[in-house]
């Protein structure tokens, strides 16, 4: 338990500079741009995210998982 405690805080660590640092760019680009560039990050996240679990040759545990 003590794991998941530990990755709570540390995603909303990574939460909160993904909000700082996207509303600087939502400041500097045009809306429809930044709609754009939101659009094309949620269509290859996915994508990439899966490609690196594919590539990792050891078993992940629950706690890595988290």
């Amino acid at each position: 338990m003590h794991g998941a405690i530990e990755s709570q805080s540390y995603m909303k660590e990574v939460n909160k500079e993904m909000q700082r640092r996207v509303l600087e760019i939502k400041k500097v680009l045009n809306p429809i741009y930044f709609n754009l560039l939101l659009n094309k990050l949620a269509a290859a996240l996915p994508i990439n995210f899966l490609l690196n679990v594919y590539k990792i040759k050891k078993t992940v545990s629950v706690e890595s998982s988290q």
